[in-house]
């Protein structure tokens, strides 16, 4: 008999109908699953036969989602909460998400989190070096005693996420400076056209195409000294520099890291067209 009890009613009743869906999906008639939600909160499985195959295909996958479900937020939460000290919600839960994205995958120019075990594997071998068939014990306290290497894997992630989330903040704050910038400096050029291929290439309202020279004269010295850090001296800060009222991007890279900053600073004052619409725009202006 496996016995796994629970300070909380829910997810006791939680753990049960998940071990009975498991139970279903599988077709296994030799296990059998009780819990009485009035008199404890325990969940019990008695296994008849093919011990180590149940609980290798029906326990063990359901008590790893199970954490990974119902346990690792909160987790992570706490750990952002009472290891890294941020205790607002709203900067906690931005925080979460950042992890969550590190976890699927989608910072994939971060390889190093990549290289991080993986948390199903881990808990998977948690579970495995502790079940036996006959067993009786605390959920709470397998969360504890149980899981270190589980945490430091969500320490990782949350680590990161945090890194990320600070460099979000400094990103989103040096966005809105130069917002309030060009929103006080005169215009040079009303209309420019940007063309990416590869590299930025400026051109005039004309349609003729600015030498470097014509466009770094323009750049504002103090705006490179106010963000020696952030600012790119080839595209952003003559950009903002000449801060014209339109702007015309063509590309087929509209998700390109510089497409991207540019429009968050200007706004509705961008946008966007094709590459191959620019030739179309060019001949047009001849005629």
């Amino acid at each position: 008999m496996i016995e796994i009890s629970f300070q909380d009613a829910k997810e006791a009743k939680a753990l049960y109908e998940r071990l009975n869906k498991q139970k279903n999906a599988l077709s296994i008639n030799y296990i059998q699953i009780t819990y009485n939600q009035d008199v404890e909160n325990k969940v019990r499985v008695a296994i008849k036969k093919k011990k180590e195959i149940a609980i290798q295909t029906a326990l063990i996958p359901v008590l790893v989602q199970f954490v990974l479900d119902r346990v690792e937020d909160a987790w992570i939460l706490s750990i952002i909460e009472n290891e890294f000290y941020f205790s607002d919600i709203e900067e906690q839960n931005q925080i979460l998400t950042i992890a969550h994205s590190l976890i699927n995958g989608q910072y994939e120019e971060l390889p190093e989190a990549k290289e991080i075990k993986s948390r199903k594997e881990t808990l998977r071998v948690a579970l495995d070096s502790f079940i036996h068939s006959t067993i009786s014990f605390s959920f709470e306290s397998f969360l504890k005693f149980r899981l270190r290497d589980y945490s430091q894997i969500l320490l990782k992630y949350t680590e990161m996420a945090i890194d990320e989330y600070k460099l979000e903040q400094e990103y989103q704050n040096f966005i809105q400076n130069l917002r309030d910038y060009t929103v006080n400096r005169t215009p040079k050029i009303e209309r420019l056209h940007i063309l990416h291929d590869d590299q930025f290439f400026f051109y005039n309202e004309s349609l003729n195409e600015l030498k470097y020279s014509e466009i770094t004269k323009h750049i504002d010295r103090k705006l490179i000294m106010n963000h020696p850090m952030y600012i790119d001296s080839n595209v952003i800060a003559p950009l903002v520099s000449i801060a014209p009222k339109s702007i015309a991007i063509y590309t087929n890279e509209i998700d390109h890291g510089m497409v991207q900053t540019i429009q968050n600073i200007f706004l509705e004052r961008v946008h966007i067209y094709s590459k191959g619409y620019f030739e179309n725009v060019k001949l047009q202006q001849k005629i």
